[in-house]
């Protein structure tokens, strides 16, 4: 097995101690070591997920694993996986470590196979947290069976399965709280398909719902605009979903190798996590969902994917493209696909997971969407989600110029959170001059967090309005990696800061068309407070930031108006 050397780039400071856990610091020159090897190990490591699936002979239980599915949120292995590089770069470099602390058994194992100084200590998990994540892996499996039963009885005995018209029109979506009848992923769509709105059936996946919301919101759901899958799977559909519990180890590599490093014991390390169980059932569903379609004898001139390359994405193209061939299908991005797991490979479509084209909401997503594959087919769609920058792009304008009002979008994740907070309260030092509105995430209230205690005892305040009510109201905005919001923020010419630890786990993922002027990613307060000082420096006019911001726009948010719809609709 050959072994690959990775050098860093620039000398980097020795360290006594290496935290290669998913949630620990990397500081310094380690962690902008580890975000550059992750950039660079991403394509090889899309390619590779590739082939262990052609290994197994493209296996649909195994494409809707966690591992194969390349999300961080999910998934550790990519994390392990640039880990190992980065220790590797270190010990090339002579900057061993005298101590390495790691999340699991296999890691340490491989940690060790890295090493030639013996002396040198690899800490994993403890004895208690081993049989702890070993009881959660077994548990885990029998309460989503248990859950995922409870809810596919309750929207099977509430939901009427009434015939499709001969050229029905199918589109997925989902169903979650205060968002059933009232439509969060294709606002407008109804109202703008014209003769094709007879034809529509949109198919529910009910999401963060008990069995009580689910029935009721099945009960709500017409016949004559919805198609409940629930209602066309049988026990035996069911049980075969649940099998994958038992095929799984049928569809694992048997060999791993990246890089001159075995990882088949890693991979099958993070399956048996079971993390993403859930989640390859719900795909499962959906490919069982399309048979029962085909054999009752359904014919739609349409289907279309709300397309995020999740399990439940790949498990619904896989049934289609089996049982509908000769149907039209597509997937459609209704959002600014950020994360690497997020963009198609030439894997995936080989393993058939894949709708035959893409419907993007701007061509300038085009070649983010296409990082790993090449000739990407695409074509435009409305911008459902964002009508207020499609439909009336010349209006668009930011109220904001002369204020200090400083916009901090929080993050979803806690670890993004943190690290926004103690940059705004450094900022808050060197700017007192500055005020700050915080706009919490609906998901992590600022009470969890004793930093927002410190902001807000500054010049600072919570608001709990919506943030299109403040960006355009607010000279600049800062925010965590991995954050939509920046979208927001371009298309009104509000500058943008992305705090981004380096060495996390969290992906930066900016448009490529995105102007530098518009968003820069910085590591600390320091940093920030340089960035918005020259991007808010009033030598330079607030007409040049419109300009890019009527550019990004024109670009990246299709017009939501009949022509395009009856575009997107057209067989």
């Amino acid at each position: 097995m050959t072994r690959e050397t990775v050098l860093p780039p620039e000398p980097v400071e020795p360290v006594a101690e290496l935290d290669l856990r998913a949630a620990g610091r990397r500081p310094g020159g380690i962690g902008a070591l580890y975000d550059r090897i992750a950039f660079e190990t991403r394509a090889p490591y899309a390619r590779w997920i590739g082939e262990l699936g052609a290994a197994v002979d493209d296996r649909l239980d195994w494409w809707l694993e966690s591992a194969a599915t390349r999300n961080p949120v999910f998934s550790g292995l990519y994390h392990q996986v640039v880990s190992l590089l980065l220790l590797r770069a270190l010990i090339d470099a002579g900057h061993c470590p005298r101590a390495i602390r790691v999340d699991t058994a296999a890691m340490a194992a491989l940690a060790h196979g890295e090493l030639t100084d013996r002396t040198v200590r690899v800490t994993g998990p403890s004895a208690f947290k081993w049989l702890d994540g070993r009881a959660r892996s077994l548990l885990s499996p029998l309460r989503s069976i248990w859950r995922l039963t409870r809810e596919w009885r309750a929207a099977r005995g509430a939901a009427t399965r009434a015939p499709l018209p001969a050229d029905a029109i199918l589109v997925d979506t989902f169903a979650i709280p205060g968002y059933v009848e009232r439509d969060r992923y294709y606002p407008g769509l109804l109202e703008q398909a014209g003769a094709a709105r007879d034809r529509l059936r949109f198919v529910p996946q009910f999401f963060n719902m008990t069995p009580a919301q689910i029935r009721e919101s099945a009960g709500q759901l017409g016949a004559d605009r919805y198609l409940v899958k629930e209602a066309w799977l049988g026990w035996q559909d069911l049980a075969w979903c649940f099998g994958h519990l038992f095929r799984l180890h049928r569809a694992l590599p048997a060999r791993a190798t990246f890089r001159g490093l075995e990882l088949a014991g890693l991979v099958r390390e993070d399956v048996h996590r079971r993390l993403g169980f859930r989640c390859a059932v719900r795909g499962l569903m959906n490919y069982r969902f399309a048979r029962a379609l085909h054999e009752a004898g359904a014919r739609p001139s349409l289907v279309v994917d709300w397309f995020e390359n999740h399990p439940m994405d790949r498990g619904w193209n896989a049934g289609f493209n089996r049982w509908f061939d000769s149907v039209p299908r597509a997937g459609y991005t209704g959002f600014y696909p950020a994360g690497m797991s997020y963009r198609p490979t030439e894997g995936e479509r080989r393993a058939g997971i894949l709708p035959p084209r893409f419907l993007l909401i701007g061509e300038g997503f085009c070649a983010d969407m296409g990082e790993f594959l090449a000739d990407c087919p695409w074509s435009p769609a409305p911008a459902f989600r964002y009508p207020e920058w499609s439909a009336a792009r010349e209006t668009c304008k930011n109220d904001a110029d002369g204020t200090d009002r400083i916009l901090v979008a929080m993050p979803y994740y806690e670890a993004m959170c943190v690290a926004v907070l103690e940059s705004v309260a450094r900022i808050q030092a060197l700017r007192p001059d500055w005020y700050f509105v915080i706009k919490a995430h609906p998901a992590t209230p600022l009470a969890r967090f004793p930093e927002a205690t410190t902001v807000l005892a500054g010049n600072a305040e919570e608001s709990g309005d919506a943030l299109s009510a403040w960006l355009p109201r607010c000279a600049a905005m800062i925010t965590g990696a991995q954050a939509s919001t920046i979208l927001e923020s371009a298309a009104l010419g509000v500058p943008a800061v992305i705090i981004h630890v380096p060495g996390s786990t969290a992906e930066v993922s900016i448009p490529s068309v995105m102007p530098p002027a518009l968003v820069q990613v910085c590591t600390d307060g320091d940093g920030a407070t340089t960035a918005l000082d020259a991007m808010l420096d009033p030598s330079q006019p607030a007409s040049a930031r419109m300009a890019m911001a009527r550019d990004f726009r024109e670009r990246c948010f299709t017009a939501v108006n009949p022509d395009t719809v009856a575009a997107m609709l057209a067989a």
